[in-house]
């Protein structure tokens, strides 16, 4: 196997997760709306204002506390499961990994309501090994945001607008290895290291309606490159038992995994706010710009929440994510399609009056497959699983 097919069939998988870098993921963020699998563009009061609809900085009613800060963390195992024909198969290891994937707050000054925060809201970290070979890649992929979220409310109305600056890390070694009969063989290893920082604006609106309904709508604008670093080299070595026919060439990085940022991003919803239920519902579009190994596409997602008032002190909460995503492909890489599935559950518990502690579980994947079959990488099933920890005090 040659480090370039090696390359193409494990990025097939990074930059399909590199796509959900949209900014709600398939993996659960912040405290209260992790557990509704991200559900909150027309919330009262959401800690994803910045990330979804800035008009859920402001509260549908009057709020007893004016000012939060929360935390929440997930621990969570990453496993592969892959099918692509005969012997033909690689394996993933895999393993644990606690990451905090937000920390922010709220604060209300005069009229407006601002919430800000940094989140994490991607980590991919895949260590592939080839078998009956020396063939192996590690690839660590990490999406940030930093974010701040203005809104504001009057008669039934809420408005905002936000601003958040995104950060892609990717990281990258291979390496191969092969030999035959004759004593010729070849070596094959290859780094990179890319960052990129995007800076993204958005506005969004929620309409009150009677009897708890809101509606919610937000629009995000492409990215913007604000900073990028691309660094690394790539070595193939020949060896051959007459020492004239032995090569060795170095490579400078070329432009196959570039990343480029989002494209335009829209969601719109609804949440009913009930006697014993809360239920909430989006849809959301996202455009892909892909890079050199997927392509251009793009993504809908549909996302399902509800909170249930078990007691004054504790909610149950139950969330369902699944959509649909299209790359059109290339010379590169094949057109492909993932259909992704995100089920959160857990509970919200009011320890105190100023302190909330809530915890779940959830299970996440997405199913790969390439829509016109080149034989490099046809399908795939990526699963995550784990735990949801938050905690927030109000005061």
């Amino acid at each position: 196997m040659t480090g370039r097919q090696l390359l193409v069939c494990v990025f097939a998988l990074v930059l399909i997760g590199e796509r959900s870098g949209a900014q709600l993921s398939f993996l659960p963020i912040s405290s209260r709306e992790g557990l509704t699998a991200n559900t909150s563009v027309a919330r009262s009061r959401s800690s994803l204002a910045p990330l979804s609809n800035p008009a859920s900085s402001a509260a549908r009613g009057e709020d007893q506390q004016d000012s939060e800060i929360s935390i929440s963390s997930n621990l969570y195992m990453l496993t592969m499961v892959e099918s692509r024909g005969g012997s033909d198969k690689g394996s993933f290891r895999s393993g644990y990994s606690s990451i905090p994937t937000s920390l922010g707050g709220r604060r209300t000054f005069g009229r407006m309501q601002a919430t800000f925060g940094l989140y994490q809201s991607e980590r991919y970290v895949f260590d592939y090994r080839y078998p009956l070979s020396l063939a192996r890649m590690k690839a660590d992929l990490d999406v940030s945001h930093a974010a701040v979220a203005v809104g504001m409310k009057e008669d039934g109305f809420r408005w905002g607008f936000a601003m958040c600056a995104t950060t892609y890390q990717l990281h990258i070694d291979s390496q191969s290895a092969a030999a035959s009969s004759s004593q010729s063989g070849s070596v094959y290893y290859s780094w990179e290291e890319r960052t990129r920082t995007d800076l993204s604006f958005s506005l969004g609106a929620i309409l009150d309606l009677d009897d708890g309904i809101s509606i919610g709508l937000s629009v995000r604008s492409p990215s913007v490159e604000l900073m990028s670093r691309d660094e690394g080299n790539r070595v193939m070595a020949t060896v051959s038992p007459s020492a004239s026919a032995s090569t060795i060439s170095i490579e400078g990085l070329n432009s196959s995994n570039q990343l480029l940022g989002n494209g335009v991003e829209g969601i719109v919803g609804f949440s009913i706010d009930g006697s014993s239920h809360r239920l909430s519902s989006e849809i959301a579009f996202f455009e892909n710009r892909g890079n050199s190994m997927t392509g251009v596409g793009g993504e809908v997602l549909v996302r399902i929440g509800d909170e249930y008032r078990y007691s004054d002190s504790t909610r149950l909460i139950a969330g369902l994510a699944f959509g649909v995503a299209d790359a059109l492909g290339h010379d590169i890489s094949a057109r492909r399609k993932t259909v992704p599935v995100t089920a959160t559950v857990g509970a919200e518990l009011r320890v105190a009056e100023d302190k909330v502690f809530t915890a779940g579980l959830f299970h996440n994947n997405f199913i790969d497959w390439e829509i016109e079959d080149d034989g490099r990488f046809p399908y795939s099933v990526p699963v995550r699983g784990g735990m949801i920890l938050a905690g927030a005090l109000e005061f």
